[in-house]
């Protein structure tokens, strides 16, 4: 059993909602946030789902192929005008 499967398994940990500059937030415990391998400063997604608010770690996308992203941005500057115009639509 993964450690975050141990956590989840848990009965729910309390918190309480605090001020947070101008809003509203909730602590994490050290244990979710070990877990996750979770730093100050990395950024989560939350989303309500049902009745139920929930927060993952971000997944950062894999670097593109220097190639694909070139052979992009010259298809982008050969259909320029087309997508300027699809752009105003």
């Amino acid at each position: 059993m993964s450690n975050m499967q141990f956590i989840t398994a848990q009965k729910p940990i309390t918190r309480k909602i605090t001020s947070i500059g101008n809003s509203l937030g909730v602590t994490l415990p050290t244990d979710f946030i070990n877990s996750l391998n979770l730093e100050k400063g990395e950024t989560v997604d939350v989303f309500l789902q049902d009745d139920v608010i929930v927060l993952k770690k971000t997944q950062t996308p894999k670097s593109i192929d220097e190639d694909l992203l070139k052979l992009i941005f010259e298809e982008m500057e050969a259909h320029d005008e087309a997508l300027k115009g699809l752009a105003k639509r």
